[in-house]
């Protein structure tokens, strides 16, 4: 082997590995939720801001009990929302949890019927849903002006 074909095989090699820890980065960072928190016997995480974190969210869906979303429609224009206050009773109308969430909600919550209350600039909207074995429920929260 030449001279040169030695060094591009060594810059070849050089640049791979120097590469390798931004793509684990990347990675990590994409699958990054915010921490668990708890309120009583609930467990829930809140967040969705951005899209290696939104991207988490969706991919966690599945593994929490219920997820809610908050979404507004104007004027053609679709937006994710933060920041909304939420309110979680279960069927004998006890709250279960109360927080400003958004835009993705991941709750863990015992088997039930629960009914989910949230307010946007003035408008609320409730939801009912019902929790079991299957993990993943999506309560939708769209608010169209």
């Amino acid at each position: 082997m030449g001279l040169t074909a030695k060094f591009l095989a060594a810059t070849a090699i050089a640049l791979g590995l120097s590469t390798q820890p931004l793509l684990a980065q990347t990675t990590m960072s994409a699958n990054d939720l915010p921490v668990e928190q708890t309120q009583g016997d609930v467990r829930y995480r809140t967040g969705g801001i951005g899209l290696d974190e939104s991207t988490a969210f969706k991919s966690a869906i599945g593994k929490h009990s219920a997820a809610l979303v908050f979404t507004s429609h104007s004027g053609g224009a679709n937006e994710y929302l933060a920041d909304v206050p939420v309110t979680i009773t279960d069927a004998r109308g006890r709250e279960v949890l109360r927080v400003a969430a958004g835009p993705y909600l991941l709750i863990d919550l015992p088997a039930g019927n629960y009914t989910a209350t949230a307010s946007y600039q003035d408008q609320t909207l409730t939801r009912k849903f019902s929790v079991g074995a299957r993990k993943g429920n999506r309560v939708s929260f769209d608010w169209r002006r």
